[in-house]
């Protein structure tokens, strides 16, 4: 279990009364979970029409945010909800796979950036683009793996939303709205912000993506590997030691690539629960 991981989880449930317990009872939820799913045989596999469902939910990373924190952008309006799960499209299970590819990479991306910088950068960045959204978003065939989506992320990869921005969303959000937010922990809910302005509050203007009228460099933003018109800010490791964040070019290539990588073994040595649940809190 890298270090990250356990971090995530105490710093998780650090409210309920038995903060430990807790953590360590969905802990082990999380691995029984990953022992039924096979998720370490989905991280090591080519999942089949994996370009063909990139193309229909179309999302990536896509540089970093003013605090260091890895961006991820989700295209959901995008989506064709009746090639997704329609005749011919995936089933629910296809999907989830496809899902727990993208989260166990994102989750890879930002080990290295740790293991690179010695950086607590444990929760990304994530915007929702909303252009495309309409009443056919609204049937089982869209909302079903929506749902599946959140429960995954909620129980077995918590503490992972830094903040949310919503962009292009109009007024058939408020009805969808009204269907997931029973599904969202009221804590994530308050991370989550509406409207595009948003946008710069967190990110610089050459991490954003060309169809969100950033200046990023990307022949095709989600398509090929993100280059960013600069380098993000590089903190220093422990002990005054120069540090230096990912290339841009490399550790934020598309979500889907950096799945195949093999998860980190271990946690650094000497770190243990203590240690874990001590370390310095990144930018909030």
């Amino acid at each position: 279990m890298h270090y990250l991981t356990l971090l995530r989880f105490l710093r998780g449930y650090k409210d309920d009364p038995k903060p430990v317990e807790k953590s360590i009872e969905m802990l082990g939820k999380m691995l029984t979970w990953r022992e039924e799913q096979k998720v370490d045989e989905i991280v090591a596999t080519v999942l089949p029409r994996g370009d063909e469902f990139k193309k229909i939910w179309p999302s990536g990373t896509h540089g970093f945010g003013k605090a260091g924190n890895l961006v991820y952008v989700d295209r959901v309006g995008q989506v064709e909800p009746s090639k997704l799960t329609g005749k011919n499209g995936f089933s629910m299970d296809e999907v989830q796979r496809f899902h727990i590819q993208m989260m166990e990479g994102v989750n890879r991306q930002k080990e290295l950036q740790y293991a690179a910088t010695g950086n607590v950068k444990y929760k990304n960045l994530v915007i929702l683009d909303l252009d495309g959204l309409g009443m056919g978003h609204m049937g089982s065939k869209f909302t079903g793996p929506m749902k599946s989506f959140i429960k995954i992320d909620q129980e077995y990869y918590p503490e992972s939303l830094y903040q949310m921005v919503v962009t292009n969303a109009g007024w058939v959000v408020k009805s969808l709205w009204a269907v997931i937010s029973p599904w969202i922990d009221p804590i994530t809910s308050q991370r989550i912000k509406f409207g595009q302005a948003h946008l710069e509050e967190f990110i610089d203007i050459e991490q954003i993506p060309k169809f969100l009228k950033g200046k990023c460099k990307c022949e095709k933003c989600l398509e090929t590997p993100f280059i960013a018109g600069y380098d993000p800010p590089r903190p220093d490791l422990a002990g005054g030691e120069a540090g230096g964040a990912p290339a841009a070019g490399s550790s934020a290539a598309p979500a889907a690539s950096a799945s195949a990588a093999a998860p980190a073994s271990s946690a650094p040595a000497g770190q243990d629960a203590a240690a874990a649940a001590s370390a310095p809190q990144p930018s909030a």
